[in-house]
């Protein structure tokens, strides 16, 4: 479900990503019934303009969608593999009117998911995780060319499970994670890092408490303000939150910074310059 406070529109089956275009135009990615990855470009007042499925026979998912400056949309997700019934990580590259440009997927030994994708001028950003086994996760961070060559990879495997469900480029080129790290199964904490160009983790920080907490999408403004949407446990349950951060330093950065503000969903997409907020 997307709210915009204009319009609502539901992806059949189920809406995971949202990412809004120079004229204002919104592309919905998730799954169908049919549990094939669904992309939906809708115009700003909400009419459909076009629907794109794509799939095996199995299951499939997209879990988060990037436009670039030319209006070229990017997909993120996997695809269930007929031959293993293992997952592989997909990334999807679609021309402004739905036409499909390249697919590109990677396959290790197990399961890996695809979770978030950033695209700019210095390329296309995938970040997701790949199981190890024993139940465990490492998480990955993808660069590719616009071309869809790989460029350069990074597994990071701290603790027992790390999986990173976002990633945001800033305009000084760093790159910009959240997601969630287990510490030796018993909880889960989020997880905020940010890389250089090349992959290489500048700095990394963990909100630990004794409950429950996820980050699930995040942006970055021009001043390296942050956005980061998920959602944290509470002695009544889970609440969602939004935490907004001012600048963080390159070697060290305090969560006392935030400012919470919970919403009505987990995960969706942040407008620095305006404020606005779209929740999926």
């Amino acid at each position: 479900l997307m709210n915009s406070g204009l319009s609502s529109k539901i992806v059949d089956g189920g809406g995971t990503g949202i990412a809004t275009d120079s004229e204002n135009n919104f592309v919905i990615v998730g799954h169908n019934t049919n549990n094939d990855i669904v992309v939906e470009k809708y115009s700003s007042t909400g009419s459909l303009l076009w629907s794109k499925t794509y799939g095996e026979s199995l299951y499939d998912h997209a879990y988060d969608v990037s436009i670039d400056s030319s209006g070229n949309v990017y997909v993120a997700g996997f695809i269930t593999n007929a031959t293993t019934s293992t997952s592989d990580l997909v990334l999807l590259k679609y021309y402004s009117n739905g036409n499909l440009v390249w697919n590109k997927t990677f396959s290790g030994k197990l399961n890996e998911k695809g979770y978030g994708v950033s695209v700019n001028e210095m390329g296309i950003f995938v970040t997701g995780s790949i199981s190890v086994g024993g139940g465990n996760e490492e998480g990955l961070l993808f660069k590719y060319d616009s071309n869809g060559n790989l460029v350069w990879n990074k597994t990071f495997s701290p603790v027992p499970q790390t999986r990173r469900n976002a990633v945001a480029v800033g305009s000084d080129g760093k790159i910009y994670i959240t997601g969630q790290v287990s510490s030796l199964s018993t909880r889960t904490g989020l997880l905020f890092y940010i890389h250089d160009q090349n992959g290489n983790v500048v700095s990394s920080h963990v909100l630990d408490t004794p409950l429950y907490e996820s980050g699930n999408n995040i942006a970055v403004d021009s001043s390296g303000k942050v956005a980061i949407v998920g959602f944290k446990e509470t002695t009544q349950g889970y609440d969602s939150w939004l935490l907004i951060y001012g600048v963080p330093e390159s070697s060290s950065f305090s969560v006392s910074n935030n400012i919470p503000y919970y919403l009505s969903g987990s995960t969706g997409v942040w407008n620095p310059l305006d404020g606005t907020y779209i929740v999926t």
